[in-house]
């Protein structure tokens, strides 16, 4: 298992969290969908996502529809990504802000400090799927609720493994979609068999053995990107990487960048 602890406390550091609140699940959607399962969604409800979102995640909270859930669209195909846009779709009875901190369509990015407090206006959480910042850009999950990365984009991991980070705060007793002896803390007891506990950190999450070969590929990705990070804080600052703006007109440069690490 030290792979496991290794790879875990190098996915927390890279977004700024504690390990405690890092699982490994088989991809992004099962992390959204772990908030669409977790929470006790009422008729009339809204979940607000962007149309510019990676279909995934989109299609995770049209399941909630069948409770009277709304999911509601802001269009901001065609124009210049803004927040006011998703501003005017959410209300007080938002309950999730479901988006990407750079869109995989648009290269449209957000600060995700901004998005927290766009959230915090009417009481909503912030889902976010870092998939296409992950190893560009700074994430700082900490404003966010939930967060999930693959990591076969510059992390430069494989399919199989993707990060899941719940916040202790905001999401303590969130229960894990599917559970298992991996989501337990303790031992098994014969003598009481169906009596269990979870574990009280974001492990409750990961029902079964962990993806170790995608997590060794991760593993020495992260470690080699490690020894890079002070270049790419460079590349960012060449090419204003930190600040709202998008990403596009750089593919070939990130795409070199993803290359040569």
């Amino acid at each position: 298992m030290d792979l496991l602890a290794r790879c875990r406390q190098r996915a927390a550091a890279l977004l700024g969290v504690e390990s405690a609140d890092v699982a490994f699940l088989s991809s992004a959607t099962e992390g959204a969908n772990q908030l669409v399962a977790g929470l006790d969604w009422r008729a009339g409800d809204n979940v607000v996502v962007e149309d510019i979102e990676f279909p995934s995640d989109i299609y995770v909270w049209t399941q909630l529809e069948r409770l009277g859930v709304e999911v509601r669209v802001a269009r901001q195909w065609g124009g210049e990504a803004s927040l006011e846009r998703l501003a005017a779709v959410m209300d007080e009875r938002t309950r999730v802000l479901a988006i990407s901190q750079v869109s995989y369509l648009t290269g449209r990015r957000y600060r995700l400090e901004d998005l927290a407090a766009l959230a915090a206006r009417v009481g909503a959480l912030l889902s976010v799927d870092a998939t296409h910042a992950a190893g560009v850009l700074p994430v700082a999950a900490r404003h966010a609720d939930v967060l999930v990365s693959s990591c076969y984009k510059f992390l430069l991991g494989a399919h199989g493994a993707a990060i899941f980070y719940r916040n202790p705060r905001r999401l303590t007793d969130l229960s894990p979609q599917a559970i298992g002896w991996h989501s337990a803390a303790g031992h098994h007891r014969v003598e009481a068999p169906t009596r269990y506990r979870l574990r009280p950190d974001a492990t409750r999450f990961e029902s079964g053995n962990p993806p170790f070969l995608a997590l060794a590929v991760l593993d020495n990705a992260l470690a080699y990107k490690d020894l890079f990070s002070p270049a790419w804080a460079l590349v960012r600052r060449r090419y204003g990487w930190n600040d709202g703006r998008s990403f596009r007109g750089h593919t070939p440069v990130l795409a070199t960048l993803a290359i040569r690490g």
